[in-house]
């Protein structure tokens, strides 16, 4: 546990009308209450401010979830020929979804294994990276698997817990 100024999205109703961005563990710093501007941390759209929605920009089955205030849920929430993709910081354990044009996200760039991740990303591909047996992560890559290699092999996408880097899957 880290000590700081809330638990949950109650404990800022009163002092900021916002919402509890929840601690980092990477870099120590403790929870805080914010605003409910985009990318601030929440747990319900009605600490948001008005014209955004509380949803995960990254949920890894139990492992971490950055739930913050963003432009959508999902790709019903944008505009006519947008996508809802995740612009996320690993590093910052920080991220926001976002309305944005397909083919945005570079590669190594997280992106939804589920969705529309692979119309998020640059190459047209959001590969799976392994964490540690436990969990599957996005990012953009150059390759599913070797049959998109043509002659080549698929490397597989790399996520190094120690540096938080995501590196997406590349043909050889």
């Amino acid at each position: 546990g880290v000590c700081g100024e809330c638990n949950e999205d109650a404990d800022c109703a009163e002092s900021t009308g916002g919402g509890c961005t929840p601690p980092n563990p990477v870099d120590a710093t403790p929870p805080t209450c914010n605003l409910g501007e985009v990318g601030a941390g929440c747990q319900t759209s009605a600490v948001c401010q008005e014209g955004l929605v509380c949803a995960d920009a990254l949920a890894l089955r139990g492992l971490v979830e950055i739930t913050t205030c963003g432009e959508c849920v999902n790709d019903a929430d944008c505009n006519e020929g947008l996508i809802c993709a995740p612009i996320v910081n690993l590093a910052k354990l920080s991220g926001v979804n976002t309305c944005t044009t397909p083919s945005t996200l570079a590669q190594d760039s997280y992106c939804e294994l589920d969705g529309s991740g692979d119309a998020a990303c640059i190459t047209g591909v959001c590969s799976a990276a392994d964490i540690m047996g436990i969990a599957q992560m996005g990012v953009c890559g150059e390759c599913h698997d070797d049959a998109d290699c043509g002659a080549g092999t698929c490397n597989a996408a790399v996520f190094d817990v120690d540096t938080t880097t995501l590196i997406g899957s590349t043909c050889q």
